[in-house]
């Protein structure tokens, strides 16, 4: 009897510790799944931020790429203006001598 006792005292201990170990292994499980959970959704909102980052400094360039554009223009614009205006000082010029010219002729 004794021995079927010790028997049975040490089945019900290896039964405690056989459902501890078990108790442990459901506890990391849960904790490996949160952790995972947390990497994911850190990795998810990490591409989002890229995702963000990268639209942004699209439009950024697209617009420093329009700006460079306009700036050309505008300076292909004042180039033509400043020739049109080099173009009618000329003119006046040449007006001016040929009013003198005139006057001069007059005078004679």
């Amino acid at each position: 009897v004794a021995e079927q006792m010790e028997e049975i005292e040490m089945l019900r201990r290896e039964q405690q510790e056989k459902q501890r170990l078990e108790r442990e292994q459901a506890d990391l499980m849960r904790k490996l799944k949160t952790e995972n959970g947390r990497k994911d959704q850190k990795k998810k909102d990490n591409t989002k931020e890229l995702e963000k980052l990268w639209e942004e400094q699209e439009k950024k360039a697209a617009e420093e790429y329009h700006q460079a554009r306009e700036i050309e223009r505008l300076k292909a614009e004042l180039q033509q203006r400043e020739e049109k205006e080099r173009q009618q000082v000329l003119e006046l010029e040449r007006l001016r001598k040929n009013v003198a010219e005139r006057a001069r002729a007059d005078v004679e």
